[in-house]
């Protein structure tokens, strides 16, 4: 069985439906039985403060920690619960002056 990796960030700003869709690409990717038939097994990542997660992935003087992790069915069980987004979103005053935006690419 193929093994894949699907990376779900926000960036841009809230909307109420981000939370389900999250919740929905972590529910079908996951699924037992969707993957026996796509014989591809599927782990899903979050990557929380948008952009900014590929750019600082283990943290910065703002939020120190790491910034990219795996999602599970029970973590998101309830999250089309609430609106906005979990994995919180990073609009545009992200600046990428200190690192080249090619080093998202390494991450």
């Amino acid at each position: 069985m193929d093994k894949k990796r699907i990376g779900v960030l926000t960036g841009g700003g809230d909307c109420a439906g981000l939370n389900p869709a999250i919740k929905w690409v972590v529910k079908s990717a996951l699924d037992d039985w969707l993957q026996r038939i796509r014989k591809t097994r599927y782990e899903v990542v979050a990557i929380r403060d948008g952009w900014k997660g590929l750019v600082y992935p283990d943290g910065d003087e703002d939020a120190p920690g790491p910034r990219i992790y795996p999602l599970t069915e029970e973590m998101v069980r309830t999250w089309d619960r609430y609106g906005g987004t979990n994995l919180g979103p990073l609009g545009p005053t992200l600046r990428f002056q200190e690192r080249p935006i090619q080093d998202c690419s390494e991450n």
